[in-house]
């Protein structure tokens, strides 16, 4: 991580907007390790996993990946990743509580994907009492408006975690009802290879779909604060919609 990061500008920016573009977080030579870890953990580790731990658009064809979820779960490298990384410091400042590790997600929007995620708050999916958590979201291709960059709702952050209803959308099960952008202060997030974004998990985010020949992809590490704990009844009732979800789609949910 480089030094002249400025951790107290960046937390102002995230208090203020409910997310904060980080530039030059990870070394050029971290970020060529982590995207060689990846190419192995889908050569390797995908082959061996259940299907609602890697999300296919069709489960006969590895080129349609989609979505991977859980990677310290499933491999020690980014077991020991999500944990030492130079974003714990960063998190853990921005949080101002002690970082408690959630999972590595990885995302694809593939070459002209008509999918878009829906509008959403990560903190409805992980149930936090106190609601004190964030995620990292790291752009591993140059991400922009035509291949479906992240967008986020300026300030949503001050509104609390809202109501969330069945989506549909594979690997984004629960998503704002009604939902309308033009409503909201969105700002488009267009990143190059290796920079960073980090967004409250109250923050109302979302993508468009990618009208481009390329792929977007990106990896995410997902934190709670150390003093917060689940809300059980709140997280089972998302469970039970994401298992009648994935069950519809012929997948069973084991993880």
């Amino acid at each position: 991580m480089k030094n002249t990061l400025d951790f107290a500008s960046l937390r102002e920016r995230y208090d203020q907007d409910g997310f904060v573009i980080v530039r030059g977080l990870y070394g050029p030579d971290v970020f060529r390790e982590i995207q060689t870890q990846l190419e192995r953990y889908v050569r390797e580790v995908v082959p061996t996993l259940p299907k609602d731990a890697a999300f296919f658009d069709d489960y006969a064809k590895p080129e349609t990946l989609r979505k991977m979820q859980s990677l310290n779960r499933h491999d020690s490298w980014f077991a020991d990743f999500i944990l030492k990384g130079a974003h714990v410091p960063l998190l853990e400042f921005l949080l101002r509580d002690q970082f408690s590790p959630q999972a590595i997600e990885w995302f694809n929007k593939l070459p002209y994907d008509t999918q878009a995620t829906p509008a959403h708050q990560d903190g409805f999916y992980w149930c936090r009492k106190p609601n004190i958590a964030c995620g990292l979201w790291i752009a591993l291709d140059p991400v922009d408006r035509e291949n479906g960059c992240l967008w986020y709702a300026r300030g949503s952050q001050r509104g609390g975690i809202l109501p969330h209803a069945g989506s549909g959308v594979l690997g984004f099960s629960q998503g704002l009802q009604n939902f309308d952008p033009r409503s909201v202060d969105a700002v488009p997030i267009e990143l190059a290879p290796g920079d960073a974004v980090v967004h409250s998990s109250a923050t109302i985010h979302w993508t468009d779909v990618n009208r481009t020949a390329r792929h977007r992809r990106a990896l995410a590490t997902f934190c709670f604060g150390a003093s917060t704990v689940r809300d059980e009844e709140a997280f089972a009732r998302y469970k039970e919609s994401l298992k009648v979800q994935l069950e519809k789609r012929g997948i069973p949910s084991v993880s």
